[in-house]
């Protein structure tokens, strides 16, 4: 089976970390910079990149700010795990100078396994149109949807891996929704979730989540939106292909 993908038109090179800041001394004044493609090692190099600081976990005020099409899928739930852990906040959008020698958000986008990657966040902040998502898929299968290259094994893995989304993306404290969003787009196409998505589906946390990191958790939304900390259900570490999103 060949990898399955989850950006098609995907050009960007791999993905690189770099703390920005826009010369402020206050909380978020500083960044991390996420852009490129998720690709394999990317979550070791995000881990590289904080031991450089010294830092176990956030210092406090840093957020990841996503620009990226994508990528790997697997490698996108692990970079989600590591933000989580390290209590990391997300947002959306580039870095570019500015004219005072600093750096300052411009808009940018996250999707497809960056999506994924960004639920990881203890805060997310995205706005209206900045986050996009869509079906995993088998790059032969794009390129010729005609061809017979499933077979029941492969069949049995796409459950898997629906199954694996759902079980990260309720963990993560998001409405498992998001994965019937994903699975109902083409590969070919991208939804972007508008402003109305993101908070019904409790994407965007403006407030930092108490999660208790030092034992295992999950998150379940209840009917006031509120969240509350549950038994963690069962994980899935394994994955038998690469996955692309």
């Amino acid at each position: 089976m060949a990898p399955i993908q989850n950006s098609p038109t995907s050009t960007a090179g791999r993905m690189t970390f770099h703390l920005r800041g826009n010369g402020g001394n206050y909380i978020g004044a500083e960044w991390i910079s996420a852009e490129g493609e998720i690709v394999p090692g990317t979550t070791e190099n995000l881990e590289t990149f904080m031991k450089g600081f010294r830092y176990s976990e956030n210092p406090g005020g840093w957020n990841v700010r996503f620009n990226s099409p994508g990528g790997s899928l697997s490698e996108g739930i692990r970079l989600g795990e590591l933000i989580r852990k390290l209590k990391l906040g997300t947002e959306v959008g580039a870095s570019e100078p500015d004219e005072y020698g600093h750096w300052k958000r411009v808009t940018g986008y996250c999707a497809s396994a960056a999506a994924f990657a960004f639920l990881g966040g203890v805060s997310r902040f995205v706005s209206d149109g900045e986050l996009g998502v869509h079906q995993f898929y088998d790059e032969i299968a794009v390129k010729d949807p005609s061809a017979k290259v499933f077979d029941s094994l492969d069949m049995s893995q796409h459950q898997f891996i629906s199954a694996m989304l759902i079980e990260y993306v309720f963990r993560m404290g998001v409405d498992p929704r998001l994965v019937s969003i994903a699975a109902s787009t083409p590969p070919t196409e991208m939804q972007f979730l508008n402003e109305e998505l993101l908070d019904e589906l409790n994407v965007n946390i403006q407030k930092t989540l108490n999660l208790g990191l030092s034992s295992p958790a999950a998150l379940a939304l209840s009917p006031s939106r509120e969240v509350r900390i549950e038994p963690e259900p069962r994980r899935f570490h394994s994955f038998q292909t690469e996955l692309q999103h």
